[in-house]
């Protein structure tokens, strides 16, 4: 039996994993060099979980700039009812 050739990895962050690399976490900023930037993605909704942290923070302006730097950094995850395979080619 022959199996699909495999695409290269990605990395979708969750919510705490972007949040540690906003505070500079060095495991995790050690991890994304290590990894091509088109590999890392997480979704619109960590996004809004994000902004809503930093709208009830003590600097929401500073934060939400952050946040921004952040999405620029991280592509996203398109989240659909009925995703592609990761075999499909």
């Amino acid at each position: 039996m022959v199996l699909p050739a495999m695409a290269k990895p990605i990395y979708i962050w969750d919510t705490d994993t972007c949040i540690y690399w906003l505070k500079g976490e060095q495991s995790i900023l050690d991890k994304a060099e290590r990894v091509d930037n088109g590999a890392l993605y997480t979704t619109s909704i960590n996004f809004a979980e994000l902004k809503f942290g930093a709208y009830n923070s003590d600097q929401v302006q500073a934060n939400l700039k952050s946040v921004e730097n952040l999405a620029k950094g991280l592509n996203s995850c398109h989240l659909t009812k009925n995703p592609p395979s990761i075999m499909e080619g």
